[in-house]
C-alpha cells in the first residue's frame, strides 16, 4: 500500500491548519478515506517550490519516494495514479468546469484577500503573531518576516494595492456567493461532496482556526446560517476531532 509524508506547517493535532492550501490537501485525503499519511512540519524555504504543502509519495514498500509539490498538482497526481478516487467522478464536463472555476476563485482571489487582512492590518497581525508556534523570543522576528513576505507578494500580484474596504468587498462577495450556491443543497452538486467542497470547506475552516486573526471574514461567515451548517456537516464527516470548529459553527 502507498504511503504519504505530508510536509506542511506546524499545527495542533485536533485543529485545522492556518494555511488554506495545507488544509485543502489534508481534507482531500480525509474525503478520500486515505489514512496512510503522516504530518512532517517544515518551513517553505525547504519545499521544492518554496511553498507548502508538498508530499513524498511512496507507491509501495519497495519503491523510491516521489516528491510532488503544490496542492493542485498533488491532487492531480494522486487521482491520476489512483492513489485516491476521483472526488468528481460522475460529474458532467460542465460541472467539472464550474467546479474548477469555483476552486480558482477561492484559491486565487478569496484567499489572498483574507491573507492580506491577517498580515497587513495591525489588530489582526497582533493576533497572528501571538499564535505562531515559536518560542516567544522568536515570534516577533518570524511574524515580521511572514508579514513582509506575504504583503510584498500580494502587492506584486495586485491584491495588496486595494484599500481595506475594497479587500473586504472581495471577501464579502465570496461569502455571499457561497451562501447563495448552497441554497437548497447539502453540497455544491447535491448529496455527495466533490472536489469543490473539499476546497471551499478547507478554506472556511482554515479561516475559522485563525479566529480573530481574520475577524472580517469570521464575522461575515458566521452571519450565514447555511455556511455554518455546511461547515458543521463536513467537519462531522471528515474531521470530527475538530471540536473547536464545531463549537464555533454550531454556537447559537
Amino acid at each position: 500500500m502507498s504511503s504519504i509524508k505530508l510536509y506542511d506547517f506546524t499545527k495542533p493535532q485536533n485543529s485545522p491548519s492556518i494555511s488554506g492550501y495545507c488544509q485543502k490537501l489534508e481534507t482531500l485525503l480525509r474525503a478520500s478515506s486515505y489514512d496512510n499519511y503522516t504530518h512532517h512540519p517544515t518551513m517553505p524555504r525547504s519545499a521544492p517550490k518554496g511553498k507548502l504543502p508538498y508530499i513524498e509519495l511512496t507507491p509501495s514498500p519497495t519503491s523510491a519516494p516521489e516528491t510532488i509539490a503544490d496542492s493542485h498538482f498533488i491532487a492531480r497526481h494522486l487521482i491520476a495514479t489512483k492513489t485516491i478516487p476521483d472526488p468528481d467522478e460522475g460529474l458532467t464536463a460542465a460541472r467539472r468546469a464550474d467546479s474548477r472555476a469555483w476552486i480558482g476563485y477561492t484559491d486565487d482571489t478569496f484567499y489572498p484577500a483574507v491573507a492580506h487582512t491577517r498580515w497587513a492590518r495591525p489588530d489582526n497581525y497582533a493576533v497572528m503573531r501571538a499564535g505562531l508556534p515559536f518560542p516567544p523570543v522568536l515570534r516577533p522576528i518570524v511574524a515580521w518576516y511572514i508579514s513582509w513576505n506575504i504583503t510584498r507578494r500580494l502587492w506584486t500580484a495586485g491584491m495588496g494595492r486595494h484599500s481595506d474596504e475594497e479587500i473586504d468587498t472581495i471577501i464579502r462577495e465570496w461569502v455571499e456567493g457561497v451562501d447563495a450556491r448552497l441554497e437548497g443543497v447539502k453540497y455544491f452538486y447535491g448529496d455527495k461532496p466533490s472536489m469543490v467542497d473539499v476546497d471551499v470547506y478547507a478554506f472556511i475552516v482554515s479561516g475559522l482556526e485563525c479566529g480573530r486573526g481574520n475577524r472580517e471574514f469570521l464575522d461575515m461567515m458566521l452571519g450565514k446560517e447555511r455556511i455554518r451548517e455546511y461547515a458543521a456537516r463536513l467537519t462531522r464527516l471528515w474531521f470530527p476531532e475538530y471540536e473547536g470548529i464545531l463549537e464555533i459553527v454550531e454556537r447559537k
